[in-house]
This record gives C-alpha cells, structure tokens and sequence, in this order.
C-alpha cells in the first residue's frame, strides 16, 4: 500500500486500515504526525479541483467533516460541498 498525503501536515505518510468488527469505515493514519481520520469510502469522488478520480475523500477527524484530495491536498469543509 502507498503511503498518501496526511491533510494535517503535508507528507506522504498517511496509510489506511479497516477493521470491519470495530466500524466499517475506513481509519487513515499518519505515521509523522499520528494525525488520524476516518473515511466512509461511499462517498469517494473525483476532486473538483483537480479531476483525480476516487481521490476526493470525506474524511471525519474530532474537528468535523470536510473533503480532502489525495492528488492536489484541497480541502474543503463537508458543509459547503
């Protein structure tokens, strides 16, 4: 698995994992900052900024929801999209 840019400090250290017994969303951690969200992958979709396909993620951290772009890193809160 390639490592993808963390939305909290900028480097390619963000890896993901799933545990199904524990919640069906999918957990992205950083291994720099240990930053941490979580991902429900139906809502993936292509980036309006960059048009990356299945790249714009809602991610959900104890701050809220917003989207974020793994190719470009804009982000977006989940209120205005």
């Amino acid at each position: 698995m390639a490592a993808q840019l963390c939305p909290n400090c900028g480097h390619r250290r963000m890896f993901w994992s799933i545990d199904e017994e524990v919640t069906p969303l999918t957990h992205w951690h950083c291994g720099l900052c240990h930053y941490s969200a979580l991902e429900d992958e139906s809502r993936e979709s292509t980036c309006p900024a960059c048009g990356a396909e299945k790249s714009y993620l809602m991610l959900s951290d104890p701050s809220g929801a917003f989207w974020f772009c793994l190719a470009c890193q804009s982000r977006l809160s989940a209120g205005l999209a």
